[in-house]
């Protein structure tokens, strides 16, 4: 399922990627479900620009815009997804779903995989 582009997704992704450039937060609603459980659609995510760690959610910049995907091994994928991102420039590290700390990789890959195309969501 692709995520849909919204009219203003330009301004939106110029807007956080001065921030993070500047040393600033960004804070926004999350829409999609390629990071679910972790972020869920509607979540509310903060973005920080700070080095992030594999195993960490982050903002990447992909040839399809600003994604909140999740650092596996040396590239990036969402929770649900069964390829890595192409040419994704990581942006910034999400610091903050909903109020609470960035969720961290629970459950192997494979297994979130499996359960996101038995519940027939993605």
């Amino acid at each position: 399922m692709r995520s849909e582009t919204r009219r203003d997704s330009r301004l939106f992704a110029e807007t956080v990627r001065t921030l993070l450039r500047n040393g600033f937060a960004a804070r926004f609603r999350a829409n999609g479900r390629s990071m679910y459980p972790a972020v869920r659609d509607g979540d509310e995510v903060q973005v920080e620009p700070t080095v992030p760690e594999s195993g960490d959610v982050v903002m990447v910049e992909t040839e399809e815009g600003l994604r909140v995907h999740r650092v596996v091994g040396n590239g990036t994928r969402g929770d649900c997804c069964f390829e890595r991102d192409s040419a994704a420039e990581i942006i910034g590290k999400v610091s903050l779903v909903n109020g609470q700390a960035a969720p961290r990789q629970k459950l192997g890959s494979k297994v979130r995989r499996w359960i996101a195309r038995w519940r027939g969501r993605f």
